[in-house]
């Protein structure tokens, strides 16, 4: 039986149903979780109250949108590892935060190193 409380919970926001699907899958590959998929930040965002912890949101934008009102401070606060999935321009400052950056396209395995 797994405990509930140790299963991860990834957030998978992008507009593109095909990376969507294939960034689930291969979460879903690795082990037991829980994945939630939105199609928007903004669908996200209003979405947040949801959890009580998460292992990692991978999303679909750039730096600032993730910064601009704290987003990075919430999701910080729930214990997740955040994973851009855009905006390549940004690396140095993901970088600098110790976020992770999958640039595209990626592999399961460049995911799996995401989570590490």
């Amino acid at each position: 039986m797994t405990d509930r409380r140790k299963t991860p919970i990834y957030a998978v926001v992008d507009r593109d149903a095909v990376i969507s699907m294939d960034l689930v899958e291969t979460l879903r590959e690795a082990g037991p979780c829980k994945v939630y998929q939105y199609n928007s930040i903004a669908d996200f965002r209003a979405d947040l109250a949801r959890y009580e912890r998460l292992t990692a949101a991978f999303l679909e934008t750039g730096y600032d949108a993730i910064t601009r009102d704290g987003l990075d401070r919430t999701l910080e606060g729930l214990g997740a590892r955040i994973v851009m999935t855009a905006g390549e321009a940004d690396a140095p400052r993901v970088a600098d935060r110790g976020w992770k950056h999958l640039v595209r396209p990626f592999t399961g395995e460049m995911v799996r190193e995401s989570l590490s």
